[in-house]
């Protein structure tokens, strides 16, 4: 198969187009191609012959319904995570669907990033989705929801559905009328039943390669806490088990009381921490300085660029596709090569994400929701960072948000005790810990390569 937009249109610009090939509403992008597929060797068939799209779904009137939201959808598999309930009370306005449909996203990101899946093992065999699926159910044997989800994953067809997306910004979406116009090609059904193993394949080939790498990105912590001669054996279960408890008045420290932060496995895990060979001393006394960021006044000048909350991820690597600008910012908070950045205010605090600035750029900072750690020289920025993605900074980071709204702020992070070695052990360790991490790339680079080949396998035998 090969698939391709015409060069000598640009759906950007205005062109005339003929009456009679109007298709049910007027949008000049929505004719720019007749239709995405060419196809040298199958036969192209309106789709609608062979799928019903968002059929009417006979779902009986009372009972308990498997529930499947958007995020419930995953697009690295395409496939359903896992199912929720929904009791029937509750279904109204959510699409329904059944065992066996392909169900599409039909709104923007989700489409684009390739969310569908298809609803296998449905645990009440109706099921209730998020109001931005669309449903296509498959009318006979020649052709199975499984072929179409090979076809709906290669990536130039959801490019050209974003060609007839409809709606506010925002909130676009592939309207229904586009799949009643949309010719697909159809081969033979051994030719599809080969198509659609590939993909399997490749799914659980992806997989396997995945969950090794997972394999090798949670070796880091208990590599990392052995090296510093730290054990914390059920310390996340005791934390979350402990509930009702007694505490002396006088025994309560900081500006408020929460539960949580005085269980007896807060102080085990401290007398745990003290058990190292190594020196200890709190964030304050390694730093040069703890701050928060600078308010949003943006600009189109691109001379300064802020850095968000979103911008940092959970490997500890810095997103820099989605960036704004910004029109002045304090000399000393403009980002310095080895400043640790996270967030310090919201929900995202308790994702315990730290990354290390190291774009080499003088011109970037961040938001006022967001922290900088700037460190003495005698410290590895990687090695602090690496610490407080562990069970080190993370259980002391829940312990100082407390209850409520979760906000940590420069005061309270300055109070994390950390294991301090000699540099050169710190950088000994850390060299350790990133081999490990280009070993777990390599496999997330393999996964993704894996589904992409089979992807072209797909459109050569189409």
């Amino acid at each position: 198969m090969s698939f391709k937009l015409s060069p000598k249109i640009d759906p950007e610009k205005i062109f005339l187009i003929k009456k009679s090939e109007l298709t049910g509403r007027f949008d000049p992008r929505c004719y720019s191609m007749k239709n995405p597929f060419v196809s040298t060797c199958h036969p192209l068939k309106k789709l609608t012959e062979y799928f019903y799209v968002n059929p009417r779904t006979h779902v009986p009137p009372k009972g308990e319904y498997s529930f499947v939201p958007m995020e419930l959808v995953s697009a690295e598999d395409a496939s359903i995570t896992e199912f929720a309930e929904i009791s029937s009370d509750k279904t109204k306005g959510y699409t329904p669907f059944q065992e066996g449909d392909f169900i599409f996203a039909k709104i923007t990101p989700c489409m684009e990033n390739g969310k569908m899946a298809i609803a296998n093992n449905v645990p009440h065999f109706y099921a209730y989705g998020s109001t931005e699926f669309h449903v296509f159910r498959a009318k006979n044997l020649n052709v199975s929801e499984s072929y179409l989800r090979a076809i709906f994953l290669i990536d130039d067809f959801r490019r050209y559905a974003k060609l007839n997306f409809c709606g506010s910004a925002g909130q676009q979406r592939v309207p229904t009328d586009f799949f009643k116009y949309l010719q697909i090609p159809i081969p033979a059904t051994n030719i599809q039943d080969k198509i659609t193993a590939l993909i399997d394949s490749a799914f659980t080939l992806k997989k396997h390669k995945e969950a090794e790498a997972q394999k090798y990105l949670e070796s880091i912590e208990e590599y990392l806490l052995s090296e510093l001669g730290l054990t914390f054996p059920e310390a996340k279960e005791q934390i979350i088990k402990d509930r009702i408890f007694y505490r002396n008045i006088s025994q309560i420290s900081g500006n408020s009381f929460h539960p949580k932060l005085y269980t007896s496995s807060y102080k085990a895990f401290y007398e745990r921490l003290n058990a190292t060979a190594f020196g200890l001393a709190e964030l304050k006394d390694i730093s040069h300085g703890v701050f928060q960021g600078v308010s949003r006044n943006l600009t189109d000048d691109p001379s300064y660029v802020l850095l968000k909350v979103k911008n940092i991820l959970l490997d500890g690597s810095i997103d820099t596709d989605d960036i704004e600008y910004i029109k002045s910012v304090p000399s000393y908070k403009l980002l310095q090569d080895g400043d640790i950045i996270s967030p310090f205010i919201g929900e995202a605090i308790r994702q315990i994400k730290f990354s290390v600035f190291d774009l080499g750029y003088n011109n970037y900072t961040v938001d006022n929701n967001t922290g900088v750690i700037r460190l003495k020289d005698r410290y590895d920025p990687q090695f602090i960072a690496a610490q407080l993605r562990s069970i080190i900074g993370s259980t002391q980071i829940i312990r100082l948000i407390g209850g409520g709204v979760p906000f940590i702020g420069s005061k309270n992070i300055s109070k994390i005790i950390l294991v301090c070695p000699p540099l050169d052990e710190q950088k000994r360790i850390i060299k350790h810990i990133i081999q490990i991490k280009k070993r777990a790339m390599k496999l997330q680079i393999e996964a993704n390569q894996v589904l992409e080949s089979a992807k072209v396998e797909v459109e050569e035998l189409i």
